[in-house]
């Protein structure tokens, strides 16, 4: 999957957003990961498995086809 620039991933996110094809709970844990910067700890926050937080952050990266987040052993990057 290729890297992409800030604007280019909110234009996509938003085109998404607007044809209604992001689910709500994918978007509230994305977000949840993107104010920890950590898998674990948004799915603390939000009561759910870290998996469940991973598997849905990973198909809305699939299905937009960039990298929302730089991995790290200690967490993630935006």
């Amino acid at each position: 999957m290729r890297r992409l620039r800030r604007n280019d991933g909110l234009n996509l996110l938003s085109n998404h957003l607007l044809s209604g094809r992001v689910p709500m709970m994918t978007l509230v844990h994305t977000l949840a990961v993107a104010e920890y910067l950590n898998f674990r700890h948004a799915a603390n926050a939000l009561g759910v498995a870290q998996s469940s937080v991973s598997a849905r952050v990973k198909a809305l990266e699939e299905d937009l086809g960039i990298l929302l987040f730089e991995r790290h052993a200690r967490g993630v990057r935006l």
